[in-house]
């Protein structure tokens, strides 16, 4: 019935293995009243999770990040959190009409994410260890600003492992005059 043509109204795309979904005579209609101050709104929530397998959502639960009305549209974004944790590079996307049809999903969940998610090292020997990769034993001066965001999961697509990672960005000027302004994930398990 409706269930099925809605299914069959999905796509996936066999170069990145996401999901996408695109209709031109959409089958749902979502109430877009209050779309973007719910977090997410209820009716969006249960369309997600009736269609869970599709959109690789199972055990997943959800965090709104963004929420835009642009050009009589809506665009949010959806974080996949595992255990209050984020999972990174892994979301999903809807455009919504201002009708409420669906122009657009897609999702980037990873399934089977089953890692425990208590850190074994703390936060500041996360700092030190990203520190120790450029070699910077001496901070005193603050010179390198240190911005530890907290928790996530890293997926690792080839190995289809998953490890809890702190989040940690590095920026400021070295001694050797160079900028420096990265991204480090620090194993949270084993530094």
């Amino acid at each position: 019935g409706e269930s099925n043509k809605v299914e069959n109204s999905f796509h996936i795309n066999p170069s990145s293995d996401n999901t996408y979904f695109r209709i031109t005579n959409p089958l749902v209609k979502i109430n877009t009243n209050n779309i973007l101050k719910d977090n997410p709104s209820s009716e969006l929530r249960s369309f997600i999770t009736q269609y869970s397998k599709l959109f690789k959502t199972k055990n997943s639960s959800l965090k709104r990040i963004s929420a835009k009305s642009y050009n009589d549209k809506y665009f949010l974004i959806f974080q996949q959190m595992y255990n209050d944790v984020p999972v990174m590079d892994a979301d999903i996307r809807v455009t919504l009409h201002q009708d409420g049809t669906i122009g657009r999903m897609s999702t980037s969940f990873i399934e089977g994410i089953d890692i425990d998610t208590t850190p074994m090292i703390s936060i500041d020997e996360a700092n030190n260890f990203a520190l120790d990769i450029y070699n910077i034993s001496d901070n005193a001066d603050n010179s390198i600003k240190v911005d530890n965001k907290g928790l996530m999961i890293h997926h690792d697509p080839d190995t289809k492992q998953s490890k809890l990672c702190w989040n940690v960005y590095i920026n400021g000027l070295l001694q050797d005059k160079n900028v420096i302004a990265n991204m480090i994930l620090v194993d949270a398990v084993n530094g």
